[in-house]
């Protein structure tokens, strides 16, 4: 999101605040500012987990529109002006202007990480700290593929970073792809256009092909090749400006003003009641929001008029000149200033802008400003300097990332174990009776098969034989709430009915494990509805036992001999590494997991051939010190505390199964 591209800076001066024409510089454009400003407080309420907010992700894309209509009307200035474009030179202006801020984030983060960061934060800090210096984090966030696991993680401070690894993706190829298209439209703004448009298209067939393919929104949010439209469109509206002198009539102004005043509107409105998992979004829906910010974008560089007025109010322009350190700080900030702190949400998120604010300031001054205009020694000895804070960083990134602080979760490791434990050959000590078993479930059932897949061949008692697991699956395929929050349902978990008896029928276990329950205690939004229920409502209770009951059924119809269902012990959601949230999240109200557990027997009890395994009743019946220790997040065993738990989990599985008749 590193908007601030063409701003206060060696890219335009202060000068003229008249409209622009083709070629001379944009000049300074105090509402494009307030505009930046603007959309970093709409950053900081979405990030903050505002309900009010939901549809703040939006002003990333408006980043993004902004920066393809800026460079591209720079390029094209410095094509008329000189009739030709130095790639040198711009990409020179782009690093002194991003990275040295950008530098000193990071280092900041790996520093701060070594007395806040937790375990899993400290476990990616490597990772994380090599994508943002190679502005590749945002496929590397797609690589991981975690975002579901992330949620009973703290969040990484780097992660963030996604969005200026687009942009700066952009900055190094699309000048190049630029002067192409110069050379081959031979001054026809109709050409560039029509490029530009072309390019535009193919963004959007990526996306769509990408869906068509089973894609997962992460895929879709974080990929460069589908997001590069939001900027395009941005590119696309700058070549048709800059030819448009005669929209400095009467009717040509007020078309763009007050067209722009309908476009901020309606911006703020999406702002507030747009939702992150539509996958309408990616089917054009982002680049019809980019196509508004161009309008807002146009109505801002007018003359006068209602949105320039409004975007260059004092206080949003301030914001705006300071916007880009203030979006690199605030994530970290966010992250590590919690509701720790024991703040109530309004007090905590000032806190937190103040903060940023602050720090912002401070990095604009100290070393924004004084790299742009030649006064840092980062200008003067670059070649040397830059090479070696890199270097120094990823050193102190690796010494920080070996201390021990607590166990991370690592949910793609766990899969990977579950996939090793069933493809290993069976165990020369297991009995002719020994049987079979395979895991079904969410991300608990994923835990807890590592201590039992392990226990059974180690005694002789049973063997794993693979099962279905994922994270953030549930009964319902509907969208949940998470400590307010929306979470949307994964795109890996649906059809999971489907995808646990085709488990079934190729592996065909004689005891099929089934454990579910953290997702199923969150409030729910059925299909259709317009509100969310919680367990204890009539609708959603029927809603969850009729799915239960279809995965039972369809695991013995599969050619599963046995179902096991466990119950699920009480959770306590948001706990970091052992310490509670100051206030309890709605999912832990113990009355849901009861009412869970109720309707798990009562689908066991409607069937001979399924019984019950009580891990609840073990598991909180334990000491409160045992079960933090056991479950440091508050829903999750670890490996170790799963292999621990497995030692009363296995032999009750082996009784239990040994009690129902077989098929």
């Amino acid at each position: 999101m590193t908007s601030t591209v063409v701003a206060h800076g060696s890219d335009t001066g202060r000068g003229s605040a008249a409209t622009p024409s083709p070629g001379r510089s944009l000049g300074y454009q105090p509402a494009l500012d307030g505009l930046r400003g603007l959309a970093v407080l709409a950053i900081f309420a979405f990030h903050a987990g505002f309900t009010w907010a939901p549809g703040a992700f939006l002003s990333v894309s408006t980043f993004f529109t902004l920066s393809g209509f800026l460079i591209t009307f720079l390029l094209l200035a410095e094509h008329e002006r000189h009739g030709r474009i130095d790639r040198r030179a711009f990409w020179t202006r782009r690093a002194r202007r991003l990275l040295p801020a950008s530098l000193v984030t990071i280092a900041g983060i790996v520093l701060a990480a070594a007395l806040f960061a937790d375990a899993a934060q400290l476990q990616r800090l490597r990772g994380d700290v090599l994508a943002a210096l190679a502005y590749v984090a945002n496929w590397r966030f797609i690589s991981l593929g975690d975002a579901y696991g992330a949620l009973f993680q703290s969040e990484s401070p780097m992660q963030h970073f996604w969005s200026l690894a687009i942009e700066e993706q952009y900055y190094l190829l699309y000048p190049l792809l630029f002067i192409g298209i110069l050379a081959v439209a031979r001054g026809s703004r109709r050409r560039m256009l029509a490029a530009l448009g072309g390019l535009v298209g193919l963004s959007l067939a990526a996306s769509l092909l990408l869906q068509a393919g089973g894609a997962s929104t992460d895929r879709l949010y974080f990929g460069t090749d589908v997001r590069a439209a939001e900027l395009l469109v941005g590119a696309l509206f700058a070549v048709w400006w800059s030819g448009h002198r005669h929209v400095g009539d009467t009717v040509g102004r007020r078309t763009v003003r007050y067209g722009g005043l309908v476009a901020l509107v309606l911006m703020l409105v999406l702002w507030a009641v747009a939702r992150q998992d539509g996958r309408a979004w990616y089917q054009g829906g982002l680049i019809a929001y980019s196509l508004v910010t161009a309008f807002v974008v146009l109505a801002a560089v007018q003359a006068e008029g209602p949105v320039r007025r409004v975007l260059s109010a004092k206080p949003l322009v301030a914001l705006g000149v300071i916007s880009y350190g203030a979006y690199l700080i605030h994530w970290p900030v966010f992250v590590w200033l919690n509701e720790s702190t024991g703040l109530a949400p309004w007090p905590l998120f000032a806190l937190r802008v103040a903060v940023t604010i602050g720090l912002a300031v401070v990095m604009y001054r100290v070393i924004e400003t004084p790299v742009r205009e030649g006064r840092s020694i980062l200008t003067r000895r670059a070649l040397l300097v830059v090479p070696a804070v890199v270097v120094a960083v990823l050193a102190a990134s690796v010494l920080v990332g070996s201390i021990e602080r607590g166990q991370a979760y690592d949910f793609q490791d766990a899969k990977a174990r579950l996939a090793a434990q069933a493809a290993a050959p069976p165990s020369g000590t297991a009995p002719a009776t020994g049987f079979t078993e395979a895991m079904f479930g969410d991300s608990t059932a994923l835990m807890t098969g590592l201590g039992v897949g392990g226990w059974g061949p180690d005694h002789g008692v049973y063997r794993g034989v693979g099962g279905w697991a994922e994270l953030g699956c549930a009964t319902v395929e509907a969208p949940r709430l998470s400590g307010g929050n929306e979470v949307f349902y994964p795109d890996v978990c649906r059809g999971w009915v489907d995808q646990w008896a085709t488990k079934a029928r190729e592996e065909r276990p004689d005891v099929a494990l089934v454990q579910l329950g953290p997702w199923e205690v969150a409030d729910t939004q059925l299909p259709g509805d317009d509100v969310y229920r919680s367990l204890g409502d009539p609708v959603l209770d029927d809603a969850v036992r009729r799915q239960l009951a279809r995965g039972v059924d369809a695991l013995l119809d599969a050619g599963a001999g046995k179902v096991l269902l466990l119950t699920s012990p009480y959770i306590d959601s948001n706990r970091r590494n052992g310490v509670s949230p100051p206030t309890p999240f709605p999912e832990s109200d113990r009355a849901r997991m009861d009412r869970w557990n109720q309707i798990v027997r009562e689908v066991a009890d409607e069937r001979s051939r399924v019984g019950i395994v009580d891990l609840a009743a073990y598991q909180n019946g334990l000491p409160d010190e045992v079960d933090r220790r056991l479950r440091p997040d508050g829903v999750h065993l670890t490996w170790d505390t799963a292999n621990e738990v497995a030692t009363w989990l296995g032999p009750e599985i082996a009784r239990v199964a040994g009690t129902l008749p077989g098929p």
